[in-house]
């Protein structure tokens, strides 16, 4: 939570792959747009300050790669290789 972030979370150099389909998860609506959201991924992150995620890869996954929802300050994604990603490689929902 924003009172009680987690600090200085790091996920470095793994592979990440083969995630169960998501398409029809709960989701949500940004914007006053036609699109939805989903706010799940292989990585997921919520409450973080200070957090890393460098030099993975993330292959065939059936939605999102990385996900950060809410209060993410000061998050590094950096040098991460996705491929065959069903969904979006990253998204971002305050």
């Amino acid at each position: 939570t924003i009172k009680k972030p987690v600090k200085g979370f790091h996920i470095s150099n793994i592979t990440l792959r083969d995630s169960s389909l998501t398409y029809l998860e709960p989701h949500g609506l940004p914007s006053g747009g036609d699109w939805a959201l989903q706010r799940n991924g292989a990585i997921r992150m919520e409450g973080v300050e200070d957090a890393l995620v460098q030099g993975n890869l993330l292959t065939d996954l059936d939605g999102i790669g990385v996900s950060l929802n809410g209060y993410c300050n000061n998050t590094v994604i950096s040098r991460n290789e996705f491929v065959r990603i069903g969904a979006s490689a990253m998204t971002a929902w305050g």
